[in-house]
């Protein structure tokens, strides 16, 4: 049994996509939406994974996600990142319904 059988490159896929949002320190709850994985499953991995590469300092954020739009439009490329991610969020969804 191999980790690069077809049967796991789904399983691999949300955990390569969920240490991407660590390393981007996102938020759990933004992580587990995107990936379905458990709130212990992402803790998990930022021990094993980012929290022992002591050259990396990635912040892990608490509470609640910004809800106001003045925080995503302060710069223009947040502006320009957050229309991006505005799209890719609205595409997700109509592929998913």
């Amino acid at each position: 049994m191999r980790i690069s059988d077809d049967r796991y490159s789904r399983d691999r896929q949300r955990l390569d996509l969920a240490l991407r949002f660590i390393h981007h320190e996102a938020r759990t709850r933004t992580i587990r939406v995107w990936t379905g994985l458990t709130d212990d499953r992402i803790r998990k991995l930022y021990r094993s994974y980012v929290a022992v590469e002591t050259t990396v300092n990635i912040a892990r954020h608490r509470g609640k996600s910004p809800q106001q739009i003045a925080f995503f439009v302060r710069t223009p490329l947040m502006r320009q990142e957050a229309s991006v991610l505005a799209r890719v969020s609205d595409f997700r969804a109509q592929v998913l319904s």
